[in-house]
C-alpha cells in the first residue's frame, strides 16, 4: 500500500530581532507589521507596513524561534 505524503506548510513570517541604525537599541519585531514602529530610544522609523512583508529600516540580527 503506497503512503500518502502529507505536505507540512511552514509559516512565511517570523518575529526578528533588530537594531537601530542610531542609538543601536535592539528591539523584537514580527515580519509581517501592520502598524509602523518606532525606536524606543531615539524615535527613528524602524518598520514600515506594506500590506504583506513590512519593510525593515534597520539591521537585522536574526530570527527569533
Amino acid at each position: 500500500m503506497p503512503q500518502i505524503k502529507q505536505l507540512v506548510l511552514t509559516p512565511r513570517s517570523s518575529f526578528l530581532r533588530i537594531k537601530c541604525p542610531k542609538c543601536g537599541m535592539e528591539r523584537i519585531v514580527f515580519s509581517n507589521s501592520k502598524r509602523k514602529i518606532y525606536c524606543e530610544g531615539c524615535g527613528e522609523l524602524l518598520v514600515i507596513p506594506t500590506g504583506g512583508k513590512a519593510i525593515i529600516n534597520s539591521q537585522e540580527i536574526k530570527k527569533v524561534d
